[in-house]
């Protein structure tokens, strides 16, 4: 537990850095007039600056989902619906990389719960698939009622995961590959969001591979 925690605070303190340490780079080459004081500076400060807020407000969710405090706003809505508003998000980078989404939910299948949260849930499912899984085909998304609830499942062709690596997919800050996922963008968080937000549902969520290739 240790060894984790001290992991965790080495890459927390890499991931706030980034961010802090370019904007002020950047503020300062202004101010010494290496770069010119243009809007066009001030919009790369403040991407830095926009990217170290979601990166605060994502450890917050987590802190907060730990301490059984995360608070949810349950109502009723239909699932087929909130799916579909998600991937229409989406669908430019879909078109870019020639992907489409397959949805097999039931046009009345509904659930009360955080509306919000379930979508934050299906965009974190969805941007994964984006940066990880596009080359292996389309992504399949079906989903079932039950007595209890709503199982929802998400399937790829992409590279998969190792057995020690589906046991960590979860975790804080964990990447299957550092230096790609930096690149695309990924903090190594967002499957960690996911996880909390489903368990404050009393819900869960698990990754497995897939017949014949895929998660």
């Amino acid at each position: 537990y240790e060894q984790e925690v001290q992991e965790s605070s080495a890459v927390l303190a890499h991931e706030l850095r980034t961010p802090l340490n370019a904007s002020m780079g950047r503020v300062r080459g202004m101010l010494d007039e290496v770069f010119p004081a243009t809007p066009e500076q001030l919009e790369l400060v403040l991407r830095q600056l926009q990217h170290l807020n979601v990166l605060v407000d994502d450890l917050h969710l987590l802190s907060l989902a730990q301490a059984g405090q995360l608070v949810l706003e349950k109502a009723p809505f239909n699932m087929a619906a909130l799916l579909d508003e998600r991937i229409s998000w989406v669908r430019p980078q879909l078109d870019a990389v020639g992907r489409s989404i397959i949805a097999r939910l039931p046009a009345a299948l509904s659930v009360a719960a955080d509306r919000n949260r379930i979508g934050q849930v299906m965009n974190i499912l969805l941007e994964n698939y984006l940066r990880y899984a596009t080359s292996g085909g389309d992504l399949e998304i079906s989903g079932e009622l039950h007595d209890d609830g709503v199982t929802l499942t998400f399937s790829d062709r992409g590279p998969g995961l190792t057995e020690d690596e589906i046991h960590r997919v979860f975790q804080r800050f964990w990447r299957q590959e550092n230096s790609r996922a930096r690149r695309a963008g990924g903090s190594g968080l967002g499957l960690s969001i996911a996880h909390a937000i489903c368990t404050a549902h009393r819900g869960s969520i698990v990754a497995q591979h897939r017949c014949g290739g895929g998660m």
